[in-house]
């Protein structure tokens, strides 16, 4: 959220809007922290099936610390939403190649993350292109593709 603020200020993406979707201990702190830095078009959705935010996101933001296997940024493949992540866990490289089907934020400083999200909100055909290498990114973790790796371990032991 406080990169946020640097991108509500840019008068650009004043129609964008920022979905927070699921809950948990420090949901109260973060509705706080909104309301305190008077962040615009911010939404807290809770706990819900993100399904309808997907199909109309177009970017998706991860700014977890750690993560085993992300399943959101697979979601957010499978809906051609394009992840921007934060650099923090080796595993999104497995999984987001940057500048391919998704933005590895390099830096964890949130004025540097407001600035990769915002030079793809400004950047349609950019965005475009990442978004439909994300949809063709989603082929490779169907559960036929899984089951068939699968199959080819065990198959060696």
């Amino acid at each position: 959220m406080k990169s946020w603020r640097f991108i509500q200020y840019d008068n650009r993406f004043s129609n964008w809007e920022l979905n927070i979707i699921g809950d948990g201990p420090s949901l109260d702190f973060y509705k706080r922290y909104a309301l305190d830095q008077k962040l615009s078009n911010v939404w807290f959705r809770g706990r819900c099936n993100p399904e309808a935010y997907y199909k109309e996101a177009r970017i998706f933001l991860m700014t977890s610390i750690s993560e085993g296997l992300p399943m959101t940024i697979l979601e957010s493949y499978q809906n051609g939403v394009v992840p921007v992540v934060i650099d923090t866990c080796p595993v999104f490289h497995e999984i987001v190649e940057d500048g391919f089907n998704g933005v590895v934020c390099r830096s964890d400083n949130y004025r540097d993350y407001a600035k990769a999200i915002k030079a793809i909100m400004c950047d349609e055909s950019k965005l475009n292109e990442l978004a439909h290498n994300a949809l063709s990114t989603a082929s490779k973790y169907k559960a036929e593709q899984i089951v068939d790796k699968w199959q080819e371990i065990i198959s060696s032991l």
